[in-house]
């Protein structure tokens, strides 16, 4: 798989997708509340906001109730699925796989954080942190990330496992069995929740390891952790929201919603990055527009509704007080 074809931002929603596709009710459902085909996500342009990743992870436990889908996605072919898995798998010893890791998570998912190895006289540990209110969905993103950390290394070290525990908080749920299929114990009451990893293992070197790929793998992940930075500010991730719907944009509240934040806050926000919803909503339709004029043949009542235009007359008044121009004048430029 060639390095730009792996770089999809983020990588977990895609992930899933592929472990469910065969359950094509369950795939309508589940990405039909994000408001969203399903096949974008093979769009390397394609995003999600932080909000509607947390929520993608809530509906795939609401919809498919399967207590084992963290296993069932951990088993899903990883060493060439991303290119921070690439990374990985180059980097050397796994104590220095692990540091890539860390690094490059945030083009893995948003909703997880892996906080850099702990080595003390009790072992080795990993301090984890999920994103997401809801406890079952935050278990299911900490178990997938303790599951992915273990399989990743698995044939590396002849089948043993580098996780020697996971510890999570809270208390069991009668309705998820965690750690049937895990290949490791999994207890709870332990915040903040933390992967114990077997620091005998962490000296062992990846058969994989090439500096000279690596390097030309670290460009690309540090490309791609670049765009994930410039994604995390409100307006970015109102973008994103508003980008994936442009037929029918979201009302302010219905985008406050999305987000997790009140319309007040959500004004708030992006008042303090010099900027109104309107604002981004408009820069979002016309740089679209121009992308569709410039580059298509299709006709402008078309693109009026692809933008969510009532007709071609509200779009073009639009478009002038956007560009000082109609839409007409513009493709005829661009043909010249």
């Amino acid at each position: 798989m060639a390095v730009a074809e792996s770089g999809m931002l983020p990588f977990f929603p895609r992930h899933l997708y592929l472990t469910i596709q065969e359950d094509r009710a369950a795939v309508d459902r589940i990405f039909g509340r994000l408001g969203f085909d399903p096949v974008r996500l093979h769009d390397s342009s394609f995003r999600l906001s932080r909000a509607q990743h947390r929520q993608l992870l809530v509906s795939a436990l609401e919809v498919t109730r399967d207590p084992y889908l963290p296993v069932r996605l951990a088993e899903l072919e990883l060493g060439t699925a991303h290119v921070a898995f690439m990374a990985i798998a180059n980097a050397g010893r796994v104590s220095k796989a692990l540091a890539a890791l860390v690094r490059y998570q945030k083009i893995v998912t948003r909703a997880v954080t892996v906080w850099p190895l702990e080595l003390s006289r009790g072992g080795a540990t990993m301090e984890v942190d999920a994103d997401i209110e809801d406890e079952r969905a935050a278990r299911f993103a900490l178990s997938w990330t303790a599951l992915v950390i273990d399989r990743l290394f698995r044939r590396a070290l002849g089948g043993s496992h580098l996780v020697r525990r996971l510890e999570l908080p809270g208390r069991p749920k009668s309705d998820l069995s965690f750690e049937e299929g895990f290949g490791f114990p999994v207890t709870f009451g332990h915040p903040p929740a933390r992967i114990h990893i077997d620091p005998t293992q962490l000296d062992v070197m990846l058969p994989q390891a090439d500096s000279q790929t690596l390097r030309i793998i670290e460009e690309a992940c540090e490309q791609l952790l670049d765009a994930a930075a410039a994604e995390t500010g409100w307006a970015s991730q109102v973008q994103a929201l508003v980008r994936n719907q442009l037929g029918a944009p979201p009302r302010l509240d219905e985008a406050a919603h999305r987000l997790g934040v009140s319309s007040r806050s959500l004004c708030r926000k992006l008042r303090g990055e010099g900027l109104t919803y309107q604002a981004v909503l408009d820069d979002v339709r016309r740089d679209r527009a121009v992308e569709l004029l410039e580059g298509t043949e299709q006709p402008i009542k078309l693109i009026a509704d692809q933008l969510g235009f009532a007709s071609p007359s509200h779009f073009g008044r639009a478009f002038r007080k956007w560009t000082g121009h109609c839409p007409s004048k513009l493709r005829a430029d661009g043909e010249k």
